[in-house]
């Protein structure tokens, strides 16, 4: 009995660094951005900026879309009236691709490197319909956004 005891104690002491070994994998670090460009509802084109953790080249990671305050605020944070840069959306999203999160964020119209909105007393009564902001809402899981990703050639 006290072979047989002695025989398994050594078995699983041999056998404990395998199974340590195949549990400690090694995934990417570090991050990959991408400059897109995407057309908003009413034909104006958005210039954002997607930073992805490595680790989506493996497995899906979680997404969020940051959007810049009221004001002329860029996407990266940062105001043109205020003259220090601070960066704080850039950082928030560096942040999160360290911990695995995607994020997408954008410069709104007229701002940065979108394009400007239309002038015309028409467009702008088109903007501020409902349908333009609640009459079309739908609810949606990250698998929609990831495919959008994908299909934008970022990978």
């Amino acid at each position: 009995m006290r072979r047989r005891h002695a025989l398994a104690t050594a078995a699983a002491a041999l056998a404990a660094p395998a199974a340590h070994a195949k549990m400690t994998m090694t995934y990417p670090k570090g991050t990959k951005q991408r400059q897109v460009k995407f057309a908003a509802g009413d034909g104006t084109m958005l210039a954002g900026t997607l930073l992805l953790p490595l680790i989506c080249e493996v497995q899906y990671v979680p997404g969020v879309v940051l959007v810049a305050g009221s004001g002329p605020t860029d996407r990266d944070g940062n105001n043109s009236l205020v003259p220090v840069r601070i960066d704080l959306l850039k950082q928030i999203a560096e942040l999160l691709a360290g911990v695995g999160v995607a994020s997408l964020r954008y410069d709104k119209r007229g701002i940065g490197a979108s394009g400007r909105p239309s002038d015309s007393a028409k467009d702008h009564e088109v903007f501020f319909t409902w349908e333009n902001f609640g009459g079309r809402y739908t609810f949606f899981d990250g698998r929609h956004i990831q495919n959008w990703v994908r299909n934008t050639g970022t990978r």
